[in-house]
């Protein structure tokens, strides 16, 4: 599989990552490996709370993380591989097919299905941080997964403060 790992499988470049479409080759599985390049110590704890978010997390909207590899000189993290590859690339000129409006109000539909379970129903819930259109990729049929859990972290009951009712009353105040 590391074999795969080369520019021509590259998905996504970012200043500490790396993101390829790779083959396991005893399974003839396409999967996502998303390589950290460094390993200081920020880079370390991206990698960890990345593990740490996505865990127990099971929702048809948030991608799917298979495993993970890690040694002294590089950290590796294994994702279904969905093959509509980022609604960045799709939406700035990608050179991908045009989508139609249905197909993408459905995208949205599924960013926020993704978001509400991650506030709403786990437990304790997790804010992402980093939600913009590179940090979504796109299924076989233009579903959206949320993806890039770097940045996210799990909220303590004692720091949930302006949720629920608040947030309600606020939205009502402003129409």
């Amino acid at each position: 599989m590391v074999r795969s790992l080369t520019t021509a499988n590259v998905i996504e470049w970012e200043w500490s990552r790396v993101v390829y479409r790779a083959k396991i080759p005893s399974m003839e599985v396409l999967t996502t490996v998303k390589r950290f390049w460094t390993c200081d110590e920020a880079a370390v704890a991206v990698f960890t709370c990345e593990i740490v978010a996505l865990d127990h997390i099971r929702h048809w909207n948030i991608v799917q993380l298979l495993g993970w590899a890690a040694n002294h000189r590089t950290r590796l993290l294994f994702y279904d591989y969905l093959p509509n590859r980022i609604l960045g690339d799709l939406l700035h000129g990608g050179g991908g097919p045009v989508v139609e409006w249905e197909v993408r109000l459905d995208i949205a539909i599924g960013v926020t299905e993704g978001l509400t379970y991650l506030h709403y129903d786990c437990i304790p819930p997790i804010l992402h941080h980093d939600i913009k259109a590179d940090n979504i990729l796109l299924g076989e049929r233009y579903e959206a997964y949320l993806m890039d859990f770097g940045l996210a972290n799990v909220v303590d009951d004692s720091t949930a403060v302006g949720r629920g009712n608040f947030i309600l009353k606020r939205n009502r105040a402003f129409g």
